[in-house]
């Protein structure tokens, strides 16, 4: 499972492969073996692991040679919590489920980044785990519309499609779905004929 954001003129990724503290600097690999991110931090105790984009590097190569150490300050992640990115605002509470703090969080979100396709699908996350089902349909098309290969917000649709009793359009969504992630594709398949089975 991996997710974007954007932040510098690149992607800073969240995703499930994990490392152990002290693995800061090892490389974060696609299935094709290319290099994709940088391992860098995790939410300790939470297991939310961040990688930088590997294009950074390529940035750096061109940057002169530092003779004194450049940086100064906190890094984005031992910032104070209001300061922080929203990326890293909805971690704990989306990891604790306490779904009353992260639909806060997202929603000051989705005013102050409306063109961002995280923060919509954030908020539909949020609207979600509180059963307001419509409203997250609502924001995770909000999200597709900004980003129409936001596969997460695609296969949420379909399983909330589906547990309406919509199978038509849940399959559909399977369809679109199986050209866009395949193994996101796999997973909401699986939820359809699950349903189809216990219907029967």
């Amino acid at each position: 499972m991996i997710s974007g954001y954007d932040m510098d003129g690149g992607n800073i990724i969240l995703s499930s492969a994990k490392f152990r503290l002290g693995a800061s600097g090892s490389g974060l690999f696609d299935m094709e073996g290319n290099l994709v991110g940088i391992n860098t931090f995790k939410t300790t105790g939470y297991g939310s692991y961040y990688s930088m984009p590997a294009e950074w590097i390529h940035k750096l190569k061109d940057l002169p040679i530092e003779k004194e150490f450049p940086i100064q300050g906190k890094a984005l992640w031992e910032e104070d919590e209001e300061r922080k990115p929203y990326f890293l605002k909805i971690a704990i509470p989306k990891v604790k489920e306490e779904w009353s703090t992260l639909i806060k969080v997202t929603e000051e979100w989705t005013v102050n980044e409306a063109n961002n396709t995280e923060a919509w699908y954030e908020h539909g996350y949020a609207n979600e785990m509180l059963n307001s089902i419509k409203e997250a349909i609502k924001y995770y098309k909000r999200a597709l519309a900004i980003d129409s290969m936001n596969s997460d917000a695609l296969f949420r649709i379909g399983i909330l499609e589906n547990s309406l009793g919509h199978t038509v359009e849940a399959k559909k969504i399977l369809t679109s779905l199986n050209d866009l992630n395949p193994a996101r594709a796999d997973e909401l398949d699986e939820i359809i004929n699950c349903q189809d089975k216990c219907k029967k």
